[in-house]
């Protein structure tokens, strides 16, 4: 199992680089209050990751994504990230605050990059594998 760049086809490549900057983006902070601040690592977002790992195993593996199942586990990549950052939310007098930091935020615009890889991954597939 290893990743061939040269090779790979476009679709392939968006999944990968998305999966790389996903687990980068766990050192970034996921909850910041200004002088306070705690990565992803803190936070648990490491769970996320598993939604990650099927498009991921079936890229190393040089296989066809399922259509099926890499639209629902980006999905549930994406909603789940989604559901993460707006339970961020603090009330702090009287006004509702979002302490969501920067590494949710690209962690959330990692996983809607990993649908649209796995939208262009299975396409590219489909012109190349005749059903």
């Amino acid at each position: 199992m290893k990743f061939n760049w040269k090779t790979s086809s476009l679709g392939q490549k968006i999944i990968f680089s998305s999966s790389l900057v996903a687990i980068l983006s766990l050192l970034l902070p996921w909850a910041d209050m200004g002088l306070i601040s705690v990565n992803g690592f803190g936070q648990q977002g490491y769970i996320l990751l598993i939604f990650y790992i099927y498009p991921l195993i079936k890229i190393l593996k040089q296989e066809p994504i399922t259509k099926k199942y890499g639209i629902i586990s980006s999905s549930l990549a994406a909603l789940s990230s989604i559901a993460f950052a707006l339970s961020k939310s603090v009330e702090v007098f009287g006004t509702s605050v979002n302490l969501s930091g920067s590494g949710l935020i690209l962690f959330i615009l990692c996983s809607i990059t990993l649908m649209i890889g796995i939208f262009i991954s299975c396409k590219e597939d489909k012109t190349t594998i005749p059903d």
